[in-house]
């Protein structure tokens, strides 16, 4: 059976942050009721708060006895369909039931506004409150909240990180962009940025800065994926990021986690001016900690590739030695013992 979704004045779980990210409780939301969900609890719903519609997935398992974690997605500028995501079935909804909360924005283009303004677009702030609203009616982990958006989403996903630094447990972002100068907000919160190299809507060079601009601040927990050729359609290609979703909800706020193994058996091969690579992955990769997401390839001290398979070619190295170190990282960003140096010496 359906629920009454809890809409009058009350107070709002999102209305205050404090310290590193935390929870508080703020003002009276002057929330409309929304009325009950009718039929069966579990399964995907068509809803409205404030006047705004919103989707909301309820995993199909759901009890109050347990706690769930929440997927908040932005959309695009007119891309509202959120009715089929991969999140509402298998494997995902048995290995991990989850939320998905999905807000529809009237405002094609502004409407998650973005993080070089001072304020919260109107639409941001009803989908905070609406999140709100959803941690107060449901039984939802708040160490396991996760935000992503495309496109405008993208934007908007930065602009929340900015402005509500250290709430969500991870995050990912597909061809958006955002002000630099809010690098070290969001650098509180485990980031997957993605963008297309030929991007004609939005440049790339928005997430690249983005990128460099966090590292620049310290964060560490930052990955950057360009996808080269591709226009303004990236998101049909992070479906394809075979470690995305594994990635995206490992990530657990208050979590303190250690470093994986490094690797084994670092060789270099030459072939003319083509340099190979070739090592074994770690002995112990079965445990949470020692699991490895991907490998940064260093040359020369400087970081040169990520590839999430043992093995890499450097297709186009400057002549003379060249020294070529190798590191494991997990899934929570932390890096091994880097390999010793293997040297080459291209012609």
């Amino acid at each position: 059976m359906g629920v009454l979704r809890r809409r009058s004045c009350a107070p709002l779980l999102l209305a205050a942050i404090v310290g590193t990210g935390t929870l508080a409780s703020g003002g009276c939301s002057g929330s409309e009721a929304t009325g009950p969900i009718t039929g069966p609890l579990g399964g995907y719903h068509n809803l409205y708060f404030n006047g705004m519609r919103y989707g909301l997935f309820v995993p199909p398992s759901y009890t109050p006895s347990r706690k769930y974690a929440l997927i908040l997605y932005l959309h695009g500028s007119t891309d509202t369909t959120t009715w089929d995501f991969e999140w509402y079935h298998d494997p995902v909804q048995s290995r991990d039931p989850l939320f998905v909360l999905t807000p529809r924005s009237l405002n094609p283009g502004l409407g998650w506004g973005a993080s070089w303004d001072p304020w919260l677009s109107a639409d941001l702030q009803n989908t905070l409150d609406l999140l709100s609203s959803t941690l107060r009616d449901f039984s939802i982990d708040t160490t396991r909240l996760y935000l992503t958006g495309t496109s405008m989403g993208g934007f908007g996903t930065f602009n929340v990180l900015s402005k509500r630094p250290g709430v969500f447990a991870a995050a990912y972002g597909v061809c958006g962009g955002g002000a630099t100068t809010t690098a070290a907000q969001m650098a509180q919160t485990p980031l997957w940025i993605f963008h297309g190299s030929a991007d004609p809507v939005v440049p790339v060079q928005y997430s690249r800065d983005i990128y460099y601009a966090i590292q620049q601040a310290g964060g560490a927990q930052v990955r950057y994926t360009e996808y080269p050729g591709v226009g303004h359609n990236a998101w049909d290609y992070t479906p394809r990021e075979k470690t995305l979703q594994r990635w995206f909800l490992a990530q657990r706020k208050g979590v303190v986690h250690g470093t994986p193994d490094g690797v084994l058996g670092l060789q270099a091969t030459v072939t003319g001016a083509r340099v190979t690579l070739t090592w074994s992955a770690p002995a112990d990769t079965a445990s949470t900690d020692h699991a490895v997401w991907f490998y940064r390839v260093y040359r020369d001290g400087t970081l040169l590739a990520e590839v999430e398979d043992p093995g890499y070619a450097d297709a186009a190295p400057p002549s003379g030695a060249r020294a070529y170190i190798v590191a494991s990282v997990n899934y929570f960003f932390k890096e091994s013992a880097r390999s010793a140096p293997v040297r080459a010496t291209i012609p």
